[in-house]
């Protein structure tokens, strides 16, 4: 995840022409993705077209999905493939 805001930093520093106008583009465009994602608030308490469109775009979404079942229950390849597709194609 740090090698994400990593290269989104790099790209808004190329945009910008100050370091006042990266800090006033890199907290909104950080903020929104890091609520988007699923990390601060959960999938479910979003619109449903959002949720397709987060889980299309990110594959954090994708993660979580099958990161609790593999590590918790247990969960065997053949329950989490779809997930693990997602997250290796959006990757």
């Amino acid at each position: 995840m740090c090698s994400r805001f990593a290269a989104l930093g790099i790209l808004l520093g190329t945009i910008a022409a100050t370091m006042g106008q990266f800090g006033l583009l890199s907290v909104p465009v950080i903020l929104v993705m890091m609520l988007l994602s699923g990390a601060m608030t959960p999938m479910e308490s979003m619109p449903e077209f959002l949720q397709y469109v987060m889980k299309f775009i990110k594959p954090d979404a994708a993660f979580r999905g099958f990161r609790p079942g593999c590590a918790y229950r247990g969960a065997d390849a053949s329950i989490v493939w779809p997930e693990v597709l997602a997250t290796t194609v959006i990757g």
